[in-house]
């Protein structure tokens, strides 16, 4: 994210990506320990799917951030061909709804608040 605040100070650097096409569930890890937290109090061990439940590609998510910092991401963006991953897996989704029905648990950051959670741990760090 120093990155992305470098640019939005006017920095002329780029930020090279990969595939940006590729899909993903943008989920808060604090929101996912307390979900680890739940399982772990359960009587019977069990598996669940902890997720958010919407899945959004990277392109998604860096158009997102730079909008939240006011930019557009494709004048600062270029795609490398050499930082793209042959297997790397094309489509994530996921159903988390077992966690919801089981352990009352449901996500309630989405990709929007993470940016914006991310944007703004970045500028009070910087401080």
């Amino acid at each position: 994210m120093g990155y992305l605040m470098r640019i939005s100070k006017g920095s002329k650097e780029a930020l090279r990506l990969g595939n940006i096409e590729v899909i993903r569930d943008w989920g808060w890890a604090p929101e996912y320990v307390d979900a680890i937290y739940l399982m772990m109090q359960q009587n019977k061990p069990n598996d669940f799917v902890i997720a958010t439940g919407e899945s959004h590609s990277l392109k998604d998510f860096i158009r997102e951030t730079f909008n939240q910092l006011g930019l557009n991401w494709e004048k600062h963006c270029e795609i490398d061909q050499k930082l793209i991953r042959p297997a790397d897996l094309a489509v994530s989704k996921a159903d988390p709804s077992k966690a919801k029905e089981m352990l009352s648990w449901t996500a309630r950051k989405k990709m929007k608040d993470i940016i914006s959670a991310m944007i703004s741990n970045t500028i009070t760090s910087a401080q």
